[in-house]
């Protein structure tokens, strides 16, 4: 039987996408973590599990292919996803105005 409320939360293993696992176990809610440092994963499933169901995922995001496996090969009780919180990603960095960062939006 699927579980009722279930988040799925990409970047799971630090900053806000942690901070956003802790939250929703908090409230009760099954949780579907992913991200690419496994050994983060399985130590923030062995802190929540207790409380909620946690299943996690080694998820490259920039990997559409791995993506849609994952999310196909979900377990019964994890597969209807209520929230995606889509935290992690892949971006280019430079210094503003050196035409890849922020500082060349709208230049052309």
């Amino acid at each position: 039987m699927a579980t009722s409320n279930v988040v799925f939360i990409t970047g799971a293993t630090s900053g806000f996408g942690e901070a956003a696992a802790q939250v929703f176990a908090d409230a009760g809610w099954s949780l579907v973590l992913s991200g690419r440092r496994y050994p983060r994963l399985k130590a923030l499933q062995d802190r929540l599990a207790a409380r909620v169901p946690v299943h996690i995922i080694e998820l490259d995001v920039r990997d559409s292919e791995a993506v849609a496996a994952a999310v196909a090969s979900l377990p019964a009780d994890f597969a209807d996803i209520t929230t995606l919180i889509n935290n992690a990603g892949a971006g280019a960095v430079a210094a503003a105005g050196a035409g890849g960062g922020a500082g060349g939006l709208g230049k052309r």
